[in-house]
């Protein structure tokens, strides 16, 4: 069963879910008792309640909470779905099918619910609950299609699970409604690779993210990136938006390495050995900033440079491998 997240205004009830969500159980008591004497018809306050005297082992408490959650929340989709997740956690799956069931019957939200929404998909996804967080945020994108920060946490979650036409459409979807997230954009330039036919949508994303924001590295940087990935790339015209991303922040490592390796496909070996040099002064920590930089040294025929770099290289990847967390599902 996941950390209930919900959002509300009073401070009781945020310091005592934010304890909650930290696994803090004495804290988040002792807040969410106040709050629930404070507003005793707050169904909100219940549900969070419940799930805290579950997670302190005080189940008689526990399921009197649920009980007032469903007294005076039943009408909210998000105490709905949060109670399916709590009868499911006390191994209550009719009880827990009949909430859900309400749930997605609901025709509409309280407004409120909306942060709600996010704030509980927010907390699945730190603790990497992917799938439940998808399932979670694909009813919220559905009932709150032009809240952003709902699709992009919804984006995110398909990632994860392996869904990357999904997530990039989500992430397309984002730049729509609010073009001032920088988020969604950098998160396409990480899955450039597996944009496919959407590859177009994005370039032109990040072109007009450049016209609007002139003195901006990072847009003239993932613009150089889409066209990079684009089949009838334009060496010329990308390495020149890559020096004018460096321009605007030198201290930038990634358009060193993208520079570099592009000059290096061009042959302009020693313009290369510069660029990536520089990538490594900036972040030492990048794998394969070091296995182009080998690469290089060998073509400038300086082997011993290009052993020790392939060294740092191989150094580099064991210990990521040994620091990897489990993929999603295992």
């Amino acid at each position: 069963m996941s950390v209930l997240l919900l959002q509300a205004p009073q401070d009781d009830l945020r310091q005592g879910l934010a304890a909650l969500n930290r696994n803090d159980i004495a804290h988040a008591r002792e807040s969410l008792e106040k709050a629930a004497s404070a507003e005793p018809a707050n169904g909100v306050v219940w549900a969070a309640l419940a799930h805290t005297y579950l997670k302190a082992g005080a189940k008689d408490a526990a399921l009197e909470s649920a009980a007032r959650a469903g007294q005076f929340g039943a009408q909210i989709p998000l105490v709905q779905h949060s109670l399916a997740l709590f009868y499911d956690g006390t191994g209550d799956p009719k009880k827990a099918a009949a909430w859900e069931t309400r749930y997605i019957a609901t025709p509409a939200a309280r407004p409120d619910a909306e942060g709600f929404v996010a704030d509980l998909g927010q907390a699945l996804l730190q603790r990497r609950n992917f799938i439940e967080a998808l399932e979670l945020l694909e009813n919220g994108q559905r009932q709150f299609p032009k809240n952003a920060q709902i699709v992009l946490a919804w984006g995110v979650a398909a990632y994860a699970e392996h869904r990357p036409t999904v997530a990039t459409g989500a992430f397309l979807r984002v730049i729509r409604l609010d073009p001032a997230v920088e988020q969604p954009y950098v998160f396409l330039g990480r899955m450039l690779d597996q944009a496919g036919d959407q590859l177009a949508q994005i370039t032109a994303a990040y072109t007009a993210w450049e016209a609007r924001a002139p003195g901006n590295y990072m847009p003239v940087f993932l613009h150089a990136k889409a066209l990079l990935a684009s089949p009838n790339a334009d060496a010329g015209g990308i390495a020149a938006l890559l020096r004018r991303s460096i321009q605007l922040n030198e201290a930038f490592w990634e358009s060193h390495t993208e520079l570099g390796k592009l000059l290096a496909e061009r042959g302009e070996w020693a313009e290369a050995e510069r660029e990536l040099s520089r990538s490594i002064e900036l972040n030492p920590g990048d794998a394969r900033t070091h296995y182009n930089l080998a690469r290089v040294y060998l073509r400038l025929g300086k082997p011993d440079r290009a052993k020790a770099e392939r060294g740092e290289y191989e150094r580099l990847t064991t210990a990521e491998n040994a620091a990897a967390p489990p993929s999603p599902g295992q």
